[in-house]
């Protein structure tokens, strides 16, 4: 009778003191912050909206007064245009992942074969990717196809997503033969088997390192304050490395 009874006040006391934060969220990392949330709401009380698209397009919906708490972006650049135009609470940027490129086709007469070689087949057909001016995964795939020397040739026949999730779609439809996308993407039991998936060299294009921020309307919201300091701590960390992404640092 006891424990049920502490169950029931302390039941009563999170939900006394549940707030609420919107987190805008970069496309690649939607499904993770999904599973972040329903985590961070079984363990405070707090509920989590979270709002997907572009990272260039929701740091220009953020300048712009819409209602977000929180921003995960997919690059460091926005946040720290927003922290440093006084959008963004100074001190609140962290790392909290960093990306891996893979490129990807379902194409069955790549079966077998490396798609990162496959880009330097004559004809090698239409490429996707998401695109460079607004998405960080995007900015990455070229600047590695242009290290590769393959922009060039590549580029006229290339198709833009606004975002990796749209670049997956191409990738899956047939829209391209190959597509630049998020390791993370790949782990969907829902995804057609794929003839190649090739890890894009790290190397070869600069880090994707996913920061969020604290924007300057949250300034008293415990929920949202709470909820970017979740997603740097080991649990949620772990969380995010089974999502295919490595921790910070790594």
């Amino acid at each position: 009778m006891r424990s049920l009874l502490f169950v029931a006040l302390f039941g009563s006391m999170l939900a006394a003191h549940a707030g609420e934060v919107t987190v805008a969220v970069a496309a690649n990392f939607a499904t993770t912050a999904g599973e972040l949330a329903r985590a961070f709401e079984t363990r405070t009380g707090h509920r989590v909206r979270l709002v997907s698209g572009s990272t260039g397009r929701l740091y220009a919906q953020a300048v712009n007064g819409a209602p977000f708490d929180v921003l995960l972006a997919a690059d460091v650049e926005r946040p720290r245009r927003l922290e440093a135009d006084g959008l963004a609470h100074a001190g609140s940027r962290r790392t909290y992942a960093i990306g891996r490129l893979v490129a990807w086709s379902r194409d069955p007469a790549l079966a077998g074969r490396d798609c990162l070689e496959a880009l330097r087949d004559p004809g090698a057909g239409r490429i996707a990717l998401a695109n460079p001016d607004l998405a960080p995964y995007g900015a990455a795939a070229r600047e590695y196809l242009e290290r590769a020397g393959l922009w060039a040739s590549l580029s006229p026949n290339a198709v833009l997503g606004e975002n990796v999730a749209q670049t997956l779609q191409f990738a899956v439809s047939g829209g391209a033969r190959i597509g630049f996308v998020a390791a993370s993407q790949l782990e969907s039991t829902a995804l057609p088997e794929a003839s190649c998936a090739s890890p894009v060299p790290a190397d070869l294009h600069a880090p994707i390192e996913q920061q969020g921020v604290l924007l300057e309307r949250a300034d008293e919201n415990a929920a949202a304050v709470a909820f970017l300091d979740w997603i740097v701590a080991p649990e949620a960390q772990s969380i995010i490395e089974d999502a295919g992404y490595r921790r910070p640092g790594s």
